[in-house]
């Protein structure tokens, strides 16, 4: 095959394959309510037609070797990742938590159809399944009760040389963050937005602490314990003003919804202050234990990240 036609052919399949998963996002996500998008169905059956119908449309142009059959369709998943991200840079953090199953997945579809290359019907029959299977497989897995996950995640830090009562006022508000005390984390740079600033309507339970963030995210965390200088307990609330822009838009929502949090103070036997932080949290989806550990991860970061925030400051 000349250059050219294998640039055309390469460029053909990608484009065909970005058509087809942007048709089957956009359906799952807005036409209707009965295809769920945080499923097994589209999480796993999106990739396995994306790299069916690419690596198909490449086998009629030209041979695939074995590896090529296996590892081209990782470069149309990208593509396509890349094609969603070019709509909202919010969703490659999405990508990057899903791209453990999506290219696997792609995978997978790729493979069977070149397993299949010798039997031209029997490939175009698979390709067709491949199409439609997520569609298919959906009202199936929508007949199953989805289940509701409550994780914690708890994480600390050790602040030397400062009473309880100078720690415990450093965290019951936290004042305006400057550029200069923030530092770099993948997980900010991926979109997670990151802490601006915590204030307190008033001392004590019934008091409301109110957790602002980049990109307008903002809690109301509603004080439920209050044990002057040992503990601080609160209920949270997802309370921005406005629209968040995915992925931050699912907070509070069907899926994924932060319950509440900790702050502990514990005097260790040298004088120094172990600060607590523990916070709990809800998944709604199909994929709850595999979620669980994502969610787990990005509190943990999140929950460090302020902790470490607390800790210069009491430096």
């Amino acid at each position: 095959m000349t250059s050219t036609k294998r640039v055309s052919t390469i460029f053909f399949s990608i484009l065909i394959t970005i058509a087809y998963g942007s048709t089957v996002i956009w359906l799952f996500e807005y036409s209707s309510e009965y295809l769920e998008i945080f499923s097994w169905s589209f999480i796993m059956l999106l990739p396995y037609a994306v790299g069916a119908i690419g690596n198909f449309l490449m086998m009629r142009r030209r041979e695939l070797h074995w590896a090529e059959a296996i590892f081209f369709p990782w470069g149309y998943m990208i593509v396509l990742a890349f094609a969603i991200i070019a709509g909202s840079f919010g969703l490659l953090f999405c990508f990057i938590i899903s791209f453990p199953i999506l290219f696997p997945a792609a995978s997978v579809g790729g493979t069977t159809v070149w397993l299949l290359k010798k039997h031209p019907k029997a490939a175009a029959m698979l390709l067709c399944f491949a199409i439609f299977s997520p569609f298919i497989a959906e009202p199936v897995e929508a007949r199953f009760e989805i289940n509701t996950a409550v994780t914690t995640t708890h994480t600390s830090v050790i602040i030397e040389g400062r009473s309880k009562t100078a720690v415990w006022n450093s965290i019951k508000a936290v004042p305006l963050i400057a550029e200069e005390e923030y530092t770099f984390n993948w997980f900010h740079w991926l979109g997670v937005p990151r802490p601006v600033e915590a204030t307190l309507s008033h001392n004590g339970v019934g008091g409301v602490r109110t957790g602002l963030f980049e990109n307008g995210l903002q809690f109301d965390e509603i004080i439920t314990d209050w044990q002057l200088h040992e503990e601080m307990s609160f209920i949270i609330e997802e309370s921005s003003d406005s629209l968040l822009p995915p992925p931050l838009d699912m907070i509070d929502g069907e899926y994924f919804d932060v319950l509440s949090g900790t702050y502990r103070l514990e005097e260790l036997p040298n004088g120094d202050i172990r600060l607590h932080f523990i916070s709990h949290h809800q998944l709604e989806t199909r994929f709850n234990e595999y979620g669980s550990w994502w969610m787990d991860w990005v509190m943990r970061d999140l929950q460090n990240y302020i902790l470490e925030i607390v800790k210069a400051r009491l430096a």
